[in-house]
């Protein structure tokens, strides 16, 4: 990554991104939907998944909610919390394969 020069919210920003476009690891394929999302995420893969956990997460990192990806699963449902405020969030997926991240906006 260069250097960032400008408002720090848009530095923040730029950088999230590039982390969310990085791949992290030989996960399956996955997509997040719908995004933007109202009360129930998705994560959707073509292929299954070994098992492991999935985190949502604030922009900030603070952990927001945690359930596991039982082996096999090709899609796992995740309610996301009735107080949880407008705004971006992530999904990061780990498993013995390693992480992946994935960025959803709450509206």
């Amino acid at each position: 990554m260069g250097t960032v020069v400008g408002d720090p919210k848009t530095s923040i920003s730029t950088t999230v991104t590039a982390l969310t476009d990085q791949k992290k690891s030989s996960l399956p394929a996955f997509q997040l939907y719908p995004n933007p999302v109202r009360e129930q995420l998705y994560v959707v893969s073509p292929s299954p998944f070994s098992g492991g956990v999935v985190d949502v997460l604030s922009p900030a990192g603070k952990l927001i909610r945690r359930q596991e990806l039982p082996p096999g699963a090709y899609q796992l449902r995740i309610f996301l919390p009735d107080d949880l405020s407008t705004g971006v969030y992530f999904v990061r997926i780990r498993t013995a394969e390693g992480y992946a991240v994935r960025r959803f906006t709450k509206q």
